[in-house]
């Protein structure tokens, strides 16, 4: 004898298949955190249409029978540009980046810059190309100079990858977002797959190839898509998001 059916947002569940247990759990979930999102909702459209200079439908209504002028005077969204336009000036300026990377001082390192003793290896002393012999005061310098350049490296590398996910501009969607309707969600680091094109020389000639490479990248999530567990007071204490993607 089967097991009945249950049908959760129109599909059917195989009770004993594992994955369709965890499906089954997890669209409950999502149904019963849609429900309890419902009063953000209603809150986040009516601060759209402030923004956007419209009545509700029963204001419109009112005015209608009443046959009064429905001129909607648009002072929340000259403010709320005026806030985003600020905030975007003061986070992202246009003639410099709003982040830097800074290697963290070594104490052991930094003691030994002064030390005058000698460096030996298996009993025998080296020179450097000047002829002095090498101390270790001098090993250190050398090695918080190497530290250095590839704290310098790493920050050029993150600001390409910045660069070329178009960081700026989602943040600034973000803010958008933030300023319009109360909340802004920027989800990083994601993975991006891009196909390179290079044209590389072989035994018949030249020949482009393509090239599969990952980097990560950014991404701006829109309110609307954004289920988090209601019941936490912050995102660091939620035990579950959910995120609406559309095929």
């Amino acid at each position: 004898m089967t097991k009945p059916q249950p049908k959760e947002y129109g599909h059917e569940y195989n009770l004993d298949s594992p994955l369709d247990k965890l499906a089954c759990s997890l669209e409950r979930k999502l149904s019963e955190t849609i429900y309890e999102r419902g009063t953000t909702d209603t809150r986040m459209i009516e601060d759209l249409r402030a923004y956007h200079g419209l009545y509700d439908e029963k204001t419109e209504k009112d005015l209608d029978e009443a046959g009064r002028s429905k001129t909607f005077i648009k002072l929340t969204r000259a403010k709320a540009n005026a806030a985003e336009s600020q905030l975007i000036d003061l986070l992202f300026p246009n003639d410099d980046k709003n982040w830097g990377m800074h290697h963290t001082p070594v104490p052991e390192l930094a003691g030994q810059v002064d030390d005058e003793t000698p460096v030996s290896i298996d009993g025998q002393q080296y020179q450097d190309a000047d002829g002095n012999v090498v101390t270790q005061g001098m090993l250190a310098k050398r090695e918080l100079e190497i530290i250095k350049e590839r704290c310098e490296s790493m920050e050029r590398e993150i600001e390409d990858q910045l660069v070329e996910t178009d960081y700026n501009a989602k943040a600034r969607d973000c803010i958008h977002d933030a300023v319009v309707i109360g909340t802004g969600i920027l989800k990083g680091p994601v993975i991006v797959g891009k196909l390179d094109k290079a044209f590389v020389k072989t035994e018949m000639g030249w020949a482009m190839e393509q090239r599969e490479s990952f980097t990560p990248g950014v991404e701006c999530v829109r309110p609307w898509d954004f289920f988090p567990d209601m019941s936490a007071a912050t995102i660091e204490e939620a035990e579950f998001v959910f995120e609406r993607r559309y095929m």
